[in-house]
């Protein structure tokens, strides 16, 4: 499985109907394509993540029940000085 994954798209269309928009109805507009591909991201990771499922040992620094399966989160970052993405991953 690849450490990193790298997607390229034409956005020459959508540039072009964002910049007719009012600025923060693009913004909302992006923030959510944005997440709708983090979920289906999230959703992929998680199927393959593992999950500790045995009873602890006592004393034990392992990780709780549960635990990276659950963690798995999305994040959008839409500000001025970056593009905007979507990071996706543990906490």
């Amino acid at each position: 499985m690849p450490d990193d994954i790298e997607l390229s798209i034409d956005t020459k269309e959508w540039d072009a109907l964002l910049a007719d928009m009012p600025k923060r109805l693009a913004k909302q507009a992006v923030r959510n394509a944005l997440q709708a591909a983090g979920d289906v991201m999230r959703d992929a990771i998680e199927a393959e993540a593992p999950e500790r499922t045995d009873i602890p040992t006592p004393g034990s620094n392992a990780l709780p029940q549960g635990m990276l399966k659950a963690d798995i989160v999305t994040q959008v970052v839409i500000g001025s000085k970056y593009d905007p993405r979507v990071k996706v991953g543990p906490t």
